[in-house]
């Protein structure tokens, strides 16, 4: 259930392949910081736009350094989470690409990877907004490894997709 605009919106239950894709990724984040932050799973984040309207979304996957945990309560996690990680669905994906996007943008938030299941890739952007505004950079990784500044080691685009079956996704 998410907030937005005084709206409340109903997303359908996610599929096993989407639970188990954010189960396997909260695990692999977990194996990089060990106790040196929080690794959120399903987590509604407040989000602040630019038009000073609060929206509540949840989020598949986040991670905030520990330096960071007094942003995150029992009820939500008010403020900017240092990376947010949406898994697609096809009822989903449309908001997670554009709308989550620019509203994670706005409030401060440095990375925001898409993993794409369907494609097989992780689409990763990175704000940076303490210069002015806020600029974006993309990386798309359909092979090879993803390295996140925001995070220690790297990741395996191969060992993040390995986790489904063939014909899942």
């Amino acid at each position: 259930m998410e907030l937005v605009d005084g709206e409340i919106f109903m997303s359908p239950k996610a599929r096993f392949d989407h639970q188990r894709m954010v189960a396997y990724l909260g695990y692999l984040f977990l194996k990089r910081v060990e106790h040196n932050g929080f690794v959120v799973v399903d987590k509604d984040v407040v989000v602040q736009t630019e038009e000073k309207q609060r929206h509540v979304r949840v989020s598949d996957l986040c991670y905030i350094q520990e330096s960071r945990g007094s942003i995150l309560s029992d009820e939500a996690i008010q403020g900017p989470p240092d990376i947010v990680v949406e898994v697609l669905s096809d009822s989903t994906e449309e908001v997670d690409r554009m709308t989550k996007r620019d509203e994670y943008a706005a409030t401060g938030v440095w990375e925001y990877w898409i993993v794409d299941m369907l494609r097989r890739q992780v689409l990763v952007r990175f704000f940076l907004r303490r210069v002015s505004g806020f600029y974006q950079a993309e990386d798309e990784f359909e092979s090879g490894v993803l390295q996140s500044p925001g995070l220690p080691g790297r990741f395996s685009i191969g060992g993040i997709f390995g986790i489904l079956r063939s014909g899942e996704g």
